[in-house]
């Protein structure tokens, strides 16, 4: 999982690396949150002020389950 609008981790490289797990028989998935919902860094963490919980957690849940998470 990925976040388009994050500015403090490599994206690329987190993508390479699943790229890697893939290339050994990995069934790793990825997933971005587009850049147009405006996430800040930690999209987990309840205390962010620009975090819409009610937002990210029901997509968090739906990957975590294995489901296309709904993007608002």
């Amino acid at each position: 999982m990925t976040n388009a609008n994050d500015r403090v981790v490599d994206n690329d490289m987190a993508r390479a690396l699943n790229s890697v797990w893939q290339s050994k028989g990995v069934a790793a998935e990825a997933f971005e949150f587009p850049e147009s919902m405006a996430l800040p860094h930690d999209v987990v963490d309840v205390q962010q002020p620009t975090l819409d919980i009610e937002i990210v957690y029901p997509m968090l849940i739906d990957l975590v389950e294995g489901r296309e998470p709904r993007l608002p």
